[in-house]
């Protein structure tokens, strides 16, 4: 099902700029403040934010189109950098766009991991693990390739009012119970600077996407997003955890 979305999606992207299909976080990061997708690339910043990412080996669940692992690998002193996605078109997209040397993609299951043991030093997966059917075997196999002292950050959208989670959208407090069975982890609720941003790109995707089409397309994501995040029905929660 997740596969066959993003796989429309590409279709309707095609070869055309956009590397990004998360809903970004504000105000943007300085670093970031002047590129295109600045809000999207500093829900990457926020990821790492406090991470020592300098000579680490890194691996990105749900990487979509590759524009965050190519910024982060091509300005952070990353020793490797590994990506997933379980959308061959989206693989497909960053190795012939937003592919170095630095980056692994490969079309994987981020249930079904296929990876060393104990390899990661970090591992990351922004606003993907909504869309996965078991994340008892997501976090299963998070900690499995993560080192003992690793480190993993989530950060995604879930339900917090009973009228989303009957539209059959995970309840926060469902996640945490998951990833206590194999992090100790930490929650920090980031909702309004997703809205914030979602507000902000509806009227921003103008100047950064030239498809008409496309351009349509993400600017009734970021518009219907808004609404959903400011009715108090989603949230949008970032998750560090460290392998028990």
């Amino acid at each position: 099902m997740q596969a066959q979305l993003y796989k429309e999606v590409n279709d309707l992207f095609g070869d055309n700029e956009i590397s990004f299909m998360n809903h970004g976080y504000a105000p943007a990061y300085p670093e970031v403040e002047l590129l295109p997708f600045k809000h999207q690339l500093s829900l990457y910043s926020k990821a790492v934010e406090n991470l020592d990412l300098n000579g680490k080996i890194i691996l990105e669940t749900g990487c979509g189109r590759g524009g965050g692992a190519k910024w982060l690998s091509e300005n952070k002193n990353i020793k490797e950098y590994y990506a997933c996605d379980i959308c061959v078109e989206n693989v497909d997209f960053c190795n012939k766009h937003n592919y170095n040397n630095i980056i692994k993609y490969s079309v994987q299951d981020a249930q079904k991991l296929n990876y060393p043991e104990n390899f990661f030093d970090i591992v990351f997966s922004i606003e993907s693990s909504h869309g996965y059917e078991s994340l008892n075997l997501f976090f299963e196999n998070v900690s499995k390739v993560l080192k003992n002292d690793g480190t993993f950050v989530l950060m995604d959208m879930y339900g917090i009012s009973d009228i989303s989670i009957s539209h059959n959208n995970r309840p926060i407090n469902y996640i945490i119970n998951e990833a206590e069975k194999f992090f100790k982890i930490k929650i920090e609720n980031v909702t309004e600077n997703v809205k914030n941003a979602c507000s902000q790109d509806t009227e921003l995707m103008k100047n950064w996407i030239s498809d008409p089409k496309s351009l349509e397309k993400m600017e009734y994501i970021s518009s219907q997003s808004f609404e959903r995040y400011g009715g108090g029905h989603r949230g949008f929660f970032k998750m560090t955890g460290i392998k028990k």
